[in-house]
């Protein structure tokens, strides 16, 4: 497990290098962590306050969309792109996840990728 303050580092690294991430839902804690629960969309993060992200990103509809995550109580996994957290996407570049499971079991993922 990563610590509250250690993904909110990652998150704020993000935020001021204004990085493009990839953002989906990574299914339930109870399920395996696979790419058919993880339709990846490209986003950004855009403020952090408090225990809120708002993150801009472009789900399906293809036009920009603001999301707002309270993570409050979520715990939090970093991997590095060497530790398999999502074995389907090792054919892309990757630097980074960040996996964020709520209280009520759902997931999200974030995803850095090599420019």
């Amino acid at each position: 497990m990563t610590s509250v303050e250690e993904a909110f580092l990652v998150f704020s690294k993000w935020l001021e290098e204004n990085r493009l991430l990839h953002f989906g839902p990574g299914g339930t804690a109870e399920g395996p962590l696979t790419v058919s629960h993880v339709a990846l969309a490209p986003a950004q993060i855009t403020e952090i306050s408090g225990n809120v992200l708002k993150i801009s990103t472009n789900l399906k509809s293809g036009n920009p969309v603001l999301v707002t995550l309270d993570v409050s109580g979520a715990e939090f996994e970093y991997q590095d792109s060497r530790a398999g957290l999502v074995p389907e996407l090792v054919e892309r570049k990757w630097i980074c996840f960040l996996l964020v499971t709520f209280a009520s079991g759902r997931r999200v993922l974030f995803a850095e990728g090599q420019d």
